[in-house]
């Protein structure tokens, strides 16, 4: 079954989706602070990112550091250090940001390229962008939102971005089998692919697997998917209660791309909207695109891939403070302080 990720190049209207009683949840500054402080830490929140136009502005990492609360925990000396989060995406790149000393750990390249001369690189581009949100550090002002923490790299797709669920399948169990010891301490998995299965999610394989990865102790964040409101539903592994379901905050609303779930709703909403990321220069993504390359270096893209990544890095923050946590603790963290949007 093929597969596809859920970060995006494309320009999205700015209109605002009508959410209703299905309406992620939107994690609150005053009451997730208080539910932390409590824990010796300051809040990890995802309150609204600025507006931004569709055809010029676009939002920085330092914005989505100081819009979530992240810059405040960096000064008292919480980064995500000494916690490892695993990439299952297109490979990592060793760009500036991403190039520090055993900053990148490549495990196994599970694509079609990896008997070539591009084993573990990013040839499509997405991969690279999706770590530097989490993860990166330049040294010079551009930092991730736990720009202490390592990234674990396992490659499953191509330059054309395309994946097939076995591939997947076959990443996360790496991870669970190997993501701890050896030098490893992998305790978030984030994941942007995302399939349009039809299948309970008692019965999906990939699903199967991401509970295997949570029951053996590793927090699993997903995307929603950029199908929508309209189209019924989530996307799988985002379907699975188990896992963090993570939608896309455009402005102060659920970005009008981002899934929002019928049944089973995303768990939070990150800023995920026209956000600036590391690039790949060489990539697909950045030759089709170089509309979406800004100042040289940093690529545009929206979707609920880049609201993952703003959250595994969150998960990661916690973790350093409070490494004794369960991937079900972190979970509710995240989720208790939240309140619905718009009062609901």
């Amino acid at each position: 079954m093929a597969m596809r990720m859920t970060g995006k190049t494309a320009k999205h209207s700015q209109k605002s989706a009508t959410i209703d009683r299905h309406a992620p949840v939107w994690m609150s500054s005053k009451q997730l602070r208080v539910l932390l402080l409590a824990l010796s830490m300051l809040a990890v929140f995802l309150p609204a990112m600025p507006n931004a136009s569709a055809n010029e502005a676009s939002t920085s990492l330092a914005e989505v550091l100081e819009t979530i609360g992240a810059d405040e925990l960096h000064d008292l000396g919480w980064t995500g250090a000494g916690i490892d989060i695993a990439v299952i995406d297109t490979g990592v790149n060793a760009v500036a940001g991403l190039d520090g000393f055993n900053k990148v750990i490549h495990g196994p390249d599970l694509s079609f390229e990896s008997g070539t001369q591009f084993y573990a690189q990013d040839t499509y581009g997405h991969g690279t962008a999706m770590a530097s949100i989490i993860a990166g550090d330049d040294g010079d002002g551009y930092q991730g939102v736990a720009p202490g923490s390592r990234i674990l790299s396992l490659k499953v797709a191509d330059n054309t971005g395309a994946v097939d669920v076995s591939q997947v399948i076959a990443a996360l169990d790496w991870v669970t089998q190997y993501g701890q010891g050896e030098g490893l301490n992998v305790r978030v998995i984030n994941l942007a692919y995302v399939t349009p299965s039809t299948q309970p999610y008692e019965i999906d394989p990939l699903a199967d697997a991401v509970e295997r990865a949570w029951e053996a102790g590793y927090v699993v964040v997903v995307s929603a998917g950029n199908e929508g409101v309209s189209t019924g539903g989530l996307t799988s592994p985002a379907t699975d209660p188990f896992v963090i379901a993570v939608a896309a905050a455009e402005g102060e609303a659920v970005a009008d791309f981002s899934a929002a779930g019928t049944q089973r709703l995303p768990d939070v909403m990150a800023p995920g909207n026209r956000i600036l990321a590391l690039a790949a220069l060489d990539s697909r993504l950045a030759q089709e695109h170089p509309d979406a390359i800004i100042d040289g270096r940093f690529l545009r893209g929206s979707g609920t891939s880049q609201a993952a990544a703003v959250v595994s890095g969150s998960a990661a923050l916690l973790l350093q403070q409070r490494p004794d946590l369960t991937p079900d603790q972190v979970k509710a963290l995240l989720i208790t302080g939240a309140v619905h949007k718009r009062g609901n």
